[in-house]
């Protein structure tokens, strides 16, 4: 769970080996932002943490699983989706 200015984001793992990522506006609906995919394995924890980023805060996503690896990735804002860093 990250709350932001004005929204709130959430993340959520599944025995199907994806990752979603919720966002919910102020008083609004939670909606489906983004879904990835970790196949064939699935991810056990997953964590949102905002970083400090040239004066932004920049969302960061990590995901570990049954691969036993550390998936990190981070906000693009151009493309308005989470895309892998590590």
């Amino acid at each position: 769970f990250l709350p932001t200015a004005g929204e709130h984001m959430l993340a959520s793992s599944s025995a199907d080996c994806s990752v979603k990522l919720w966002r919910r506006a102020a008083g609004g609906e939670w909606t489906a932002l983004q879904t990835l995919s970790f196949k064939p394995r699935p991810m056990e924890a997953v964590a949102l943490s905002l970083a400090p980023v040239r004066g932004l805060e920049l969302p960061l996503l990590a995901c570990g699983g049954t691969d036993h690896l550390l998936h990190l990735l981070a906000w693009d804002r151009a493309a308005g989706a989470f895309a892998r860093v590590l």
